[in-house]
């Protein structure tokens, strides 16, 4: 049996920087391409004490019977690092050892309408924490 995501439906808005900044860099001509160098790279960044990770992303090329341009969406995972304790059994004791746990949802980058789809997961937290950390990314 498939397994059916509901998805989160989240909106970027890129502008120029503020009149005050004395050297601004021009915005590429899909504006929604800035946020491209964040994710592609699979790095790790630390919010509020949590790691997270950007993981696989990759562009999502056109199949039959679907028309949209290449390099329109870029789809991949947003993981966060929760510590777990684990109790291993030896001879005569129990010993606590710290496994990393990473919870992931799946993130759709649409960069011409400046959407993104984060997959529904109540483990990853809720979608305000999810808006943050990835503001923050």
């Amino acid at each position: 049996m498939d397994e059916v995501n509901d998805f989160w439906v989240l909106r970027y808005s890129l502008v120029k920087e503020a009149q005050e900044v004395l050297f601004t860099e021009a915005l590429p001509k899909v504006k929604g391409e800035c946020v491209i160098p964040a994710f592609l790279t699979d790095r790790d960044f630390k919010y509020q004490g949590v790691t997270y990770g950007f993981v696989g992303f990759k562009s999502v090329s056109p199949t039959h019977g679907y028309q949209f341009p290449l390099d329109r969406f870029y789809v991949g995972k947003f993981a966060k690092l929760k510590k777990q304790q684990i109790g291993e059994k030896v001879p005569g004791d129990i010993v606590d050892i710290e496994r990393d746990n990473w919870i992931s949802v799946i993130l759709i980058f649409d960069v011409i309408t400046q959407h993104i789809f984060a997959s529904k997961d109540w483990k990853f937290g809720q979608p305000e924490q999810i808006c943050r950390a990835l503001q923050q990314g």
